[in-house]
């Protein structure tokens, strides 16, 4: 866990709905597990929003390309498995 964000469970983390807007940027977990960093822009941060929007698609399409699988994937194994 990073000690220079705060962490949430995911649970606590999907309660706060339309209030995940209002919170600064977290680490979140499951049963103590990292799931992702939800990176938060401040509310009408302008030109701000836009370079952390365009910094995270950069990291996030680099991961992709080491790694994972889409959520179309998911979805069929889920269907193969019922």
């Amino acid at each position: 866990m990073s000690d220079l964000i705060p962490s949430v469970n995911l649970t606590e983390f999907t309660k706060l709905k339309s209030a995940i807007s209002q919170l600064k940027s977290c680490e979140v977990t499951f049963d103590g597990v990292y799931l992702f960093t939800a990176i938060i822009p401040p509310p009408d941060g302008g030109a701000v929003n836009e370079y952390i929007k365009t910094q995270a698609e950069y990291l996030a399409m680099r991961g992709n390309t080491v790694g994972g699988v889409n959520i179309e994937q998911i979805k069929g194994h889920i269907h193969a498995a019922v």
